[in-house]
């Protein structure tokens, strides 16, 4: 599986010194939760880290890329607007392939941003491959 990895300029950071950094699955965001409940529960999560001494790190396919923290902006479409209009799928790992061919081929189509709402397996293979070892959530499963 070839793939582009985009970590937030925070996330690298907190990496390149060796400071702990914790993934967040987004399955929960775009399919567990309703709006805005989905968005006050990153939105906590994230507070919750950061008072900890820790940069949050949530995981998803976006535009044919695997993204490894989320810009607030597209935190809010992901939980708004993206699973009420369908642009926001959930994969596991077996499903990254389809996604990231998806979401790249939807974003050039219509210019919009594009999902792969990421569960727990495929949260934890995409966070090793970036160097990440410790993530949350909201439930166990595939």
């Amino acid at each position: 599986l070839t793939m582009s990895l985009q970590l937030l300029p925070c996330v690298k950071a907190a990496l390149a010194s060796c400071r702990p950094v914790v993934a967040l699955e987004t399955t929960i965001l775009s399919h567990g939760l309703p709006y805005p409940e989905n968005l006050a529960l990153s939105d906590a999560l994230g507070a919750l880290l950061r008072d900890a001494g820790c940069t949050p790190a949530t995981i998803a396919v976006r535009n044919g890329h695997v993204a490894v923290g989320l810009p607030r902006p597209a935190l809010v479409d992901l939980c708004r607007d993206a699973s009420a209009s369908g642009r926001a799928t959930k994969c596991s790992t077996r499903d990254l392939p389809a996604a990231l061919a998806r979401t790249a081929a939807e974003h050039r189509r219509t210019g919009a941003d594009w999902w792969g709402s990421t569960t727990v397996a495929a949260t934890a293979r995409m966070a090793a491959r970036a160097g990440v070892h410790t993530f949350v959530t909201g439930g166990a499963g595939g």
